[in-house]
């Protein structure tokens, strides 16, 4: 047994801490926090401690809301204090920039929530072997819950309701590939809630059209292997398979599967900055790439003359025409990989004074990268969703010759490590 003071979190959210010049990852424990800990898997550059007892426990600790703290996988930093959170994030921000990009920039203060609960406006919940909820840390294991801090009343209702029709049917099972129902979407609009489920094998959505007669609903068909929640099929069973967000003055109607900003509160804060300081003339040509319905470019249509949004998935495509048409928007939509399309459009003699990147975690794609410093766009706006690879496209682009006019961290995820 080892006595250690932890000094850091990992990316991932497990405590850091240093013993004979060896990194130790300790799962539970967090900075300021002295614990005793059991050395459980020995590597090459690190060892994985397992926390035996807290003795002394950190100044930023807090007493958690939510009661499935911390066998819930989700909310790795629910007992840590908010501000302490934020201040965490903008470290990690700077730390990636630095060590992965060689970036020495002003990064500015996270922005934060003034209430950091019931933000987001879809949930998913993967339903196995007659349970629903949220996966146990680090497992496939369902963790059965009654309610979600992070989504609002609504939802949490029709969470509960849901759960309480599930012994009604037969639900899937992941080892024999075999069952029905494998998945429950909850996304809430503006003054709307759509529900969606994933079945593999028929059942009857009778008795689900009966428990939910306040809810528009939607079938989804999913009959392939992996843990993805939702498959490509799905026919709606009642109301408009939509829900209605705003973004500014501009409306969006989005189905269950299409990527949409979980957090709406902060997309407006994104939308207000990128009005207010992003300056195009009126010849203007934006790509909007990895661009889901294109909410992004659609904030700046008044100020181009043309807009180009590619994405690569189908509902997102069909969501953001409709939404272009209800917004009066001239938006040109394009299904396939940003870094197919976008040469495609530079081969057509089209070439972008404007780029907005919002990509996967996994960053942007090293040929599209270089396509992108080929185009030598006078602007390039990066949305990201993970520190690391926003670095390392960071490094290529200020290699290339671009300057960075500002990085600003704001806090779409509460209580979880991850920061856009």
């Amino acid at each position: 047994m080892l006595t250690l003071k932890i000094h850091d979190l990992s990316s991932t959210g497990e405590g850091v801490a240093r013993h004979e010049g060896k990194t130790v990852f300790v799962d539970g424990a967090f900075p300021g926090d002295t614990v005793d800990v059991r050395i459980v898997e020995q590597k090459k550059n690190y060892d994985i401690g397992e926390l035996l007892r807290i003795i002394e426990p950190s100044e930023y600790r807090v007493i958690p809301r939510c009661p499935y703290v911390p066998e819930c996988g989700g909310c790795a930093m629910m007992e840590m204090d908010y501000s302490f959170q934020l201040q965490w994030k903008h470290k990690q921000l700077c730390d990636a920039l630095e060590r992965i990009g060689g970036i020495h920039s002003e990064v500015k203060e996270t922005i934060g929530m003034d209430f950091p609960y019931a933000y987001r406006n879809k949930m998913s919940f993967p339903v196995q072997n007659g349970k629903v909820g949220i996966y146990k840390k680090c497992s496939h294991d369902i963790l059965e819950v009654d309610n979600c801090l992070l989504q609002d009343e609504k939802m949490n209702d029709a969470f509960r309701r849901f759960r309480f029709i599930l012994p009604d049917y037969s639900t899937y099972d992941e080892a024999t590939h075999k069952g029905g129902l494998r998945s429950l979407v909850l996304r809430r609009g503006e003054k709307d809630l759509l529900l969606a489920y994933a079945r593999k094998e028929k059942i009857d959505p009778q008795k689900m059209l009966d428990a939910f007669q306040d809810l528009s609903i939607v079938e989804n068909i999913h009959t392939g292997r992996g843990n993805a929640l939702l498959g490509k099929d799905e026919q709606i069973l009642r109301g408009s398979g939509k829900v209605e967000l705003k973004v500014e003055d501009l409306s969006f109607f989005v189905s269950a599967a299409s990527f949409f900003q979980v957090n709406l509160v902060q997309l407006n804060k994104v939308a207000r900055w990128m009005r207010e300081h992003i300056r195009l003339n009126d010849n203007a040509i934006i790509f909007d790439l990895y661009g889901g319905m294109g909410v992004l470019g659609s904030l700046l249509a008044e100020k181009a003359k043309e807009i180009y949004c590619i994405e690569i998935s189908p509902s997102s495509i069909r969501d953001g025409k409709h939404a272009a048409r209800v917004n009066g928007l001239d938006i040109q939509f394009i299904e396939g990989r940003s870094e197919i399309e976008m040469e495609e459009l530079t081969k057509q003699g089209i070439h972008p004074d404007l780029i907005i990147v919002d990509p996967p975690r996994k960053g942007l794609d090293g040929k599209l990268r270089r396509s992108i410093l080929e185009v030598s766009p006078e602007q390039i706006f990066y949305m990201s969703c993970k520190p690391s690879t926003l670095a390392r496209d960071l490094k290529d682009f200020v290699e290339g010759g671009y300057k960075l006019e500002m990085i600003q961290p704001i806090d779409f995820f509460p209580h979880t490590t991850h920061v856009e």
